[in-house]
């Protein structure tokens, strides 16, 4: 009887033995699939990180070129604004040395 009951002890040692050892498997398996996941969700956010940053980058790019264009525009203008305030002046000028000439 004591033998029956130290052989149920020694069995029911090694089944405890045999659950912490596939707990702890178990545990490495969840750790091992955590890190991966881990590093899934970090690389999908680094990802979208550089497609946000690449976004923000193309917007400035064409505000930059929108607002350029607006500047060449107004340096058009002003360029063919003071172009045609020297051809009146120049006009002038010519007419009045023509005159004068042709008084004289």
């Amino acid at each position: 009887m004591i033998a029956e009951a130290l052989i149920k002890v020694r069995e029911a040692e090694e089944e405890a033995e045999k659950i912490v050892a596939e707990a702890r498997e178990r545990a490495k398996e969840i750790i091992k699939k955590a890190e991966e996941e881990a590093r899934e969700i970090i690389s999908k956010a680094e990802k979208e990180a550089e497609e946000e940053v690449n976004k923000m980058v193309e917007n400035a790019r064409k505000e930059a070129e929108k607002e350029a264009e607006k500047i060449k525009e107004e340096a058009e203008k002003r360029k063919n604004e003071i172009i045609g305030k020297t051809k009146d002046k120049i006009e002038k000028a010519s007419e009045i040395i023509v005159n004068e000439i042709l008084k004289g």
